[in-house]
């Protein structure tokens, strides 16, 4: 039997408010640990101007520990 141990997951937030938001939601989840949670503010430029901002959050959700393995968890992508 395979045991899925972590995942790491890049999300894109409109504003730092959303990025809060679903902080507070991964971290209220009982099906795994939040391990890492890093957010960085983005922007595109074009012809030195900002044309488009936005914020990266990667989180690392950890489902089972490597040497003692206990959840049957499986991913499922929308």
């Amino acid at each position: 039997m395979a045991y899925l141990i972590k995942t790491t997951e890049v999300w894109r937030a409109v504003d730092l408010e959303e990025a809060d938001k679903m902080e507070e939601e991964f971290r209220n989840e009982d099906i795994y640990g939040l391990n890492r949670w890093a957010v960085v503010e983005k922007e595109r430029k074009q012809a030195g101007e900002v044309v488009d901002e936005w914020i990266q959050i990667t989180a690392v959700k950890v489902f089972n520990v490597e040497k003692e393995p206990d959840s049957d968890v499986q991913p499922s992508y929308k």
